[in-house]
């Protein structure tokens, strides 16, 4: 492949992009946290640049859009991985996952890159990033152990209700999956299976 070769040569001006993409609850995190603590870069992650939950728009019934393009600030997300990868540390927008439904959180977060910048979400292959990105990697696993983490995760650790989950996945995640993530893995230099 020769992107993966041009990555491999020496005295590079830049720093050198990964994005790992993939469906939620795919794998993704726990691959790029496995870079980070070998020491290959650091994780840089495209949950931080979800748009404010207001400014997102309603998918289906009262469940807002969040796997689509259109929730994330992808031009902010673009300039912020061009400052990492000149080396310059950069300002991105504080987020925590379980206060999504209350939009994005006050404040912004340091973000200082060591070695790859390791650019971590669901649409990170999506087609206005890929100019940035030296390295696709798309994480795959099966449709039902990807459903079964997730109510899992959104039960346990956002207290949302088991059938709030449910419909929530079913009625906008499979769909925005199909159409907007699934597609990304014919863009990725390297595809790994989850078998997990």
């Amino acid at each position: 492949m020769p992107r993966i070769a041009w990555l491999l040569r020496p005295r590079r001006a830049c720093a050198v992009t990964v994005a790992v993409a993939g469906p939620s609850c795919s794998g993704k995190t726990t691959l790029v946290n496995y870079f980070e603590l070998r020491g290959l870069g650091t994780r840089f992650s495209m949950d931080s640049f979800y748009k404010p939950t207001p400014e997102i728009p309603v998918f289906v019934d009262d469940i807002p859009a969040f796997d689509h393009p259109d929730a994330f600030d992808l031009a902010m997300l673009n300039s912020a991985i061009a400052s990492a990868r000149s080396g310059i540390a950069t300002e991105i927008p504080r987020y925590e996952y379980y206060s999504r439904r209350g939009g994005r959180l006050d404040g912004t977060d340091t973000y200082d890159p060591k070695g790859a910048v390791l650019v971590d979400g669901i649409l990170s292959l999506h087609p206005t990033l890929q100019p940035s990105i030296d390295l696709g990697i798309f994480v795959v696993r099966s449709a039902s152990r990807r459903r079964a983490a997730r109510l899992r995760r959104d039960v346990e650790h956002c207290g949302v209700s088991p059938e709030r989950c449910s419909r929530v996945y079913d009625r906008m995640t499979v769909p925005l999956t199909t159409c907007h993530v699934l597609p990304q893995e014919d863009a990725a230099d390297i595809v790994v299976v989850n078998p997990g």
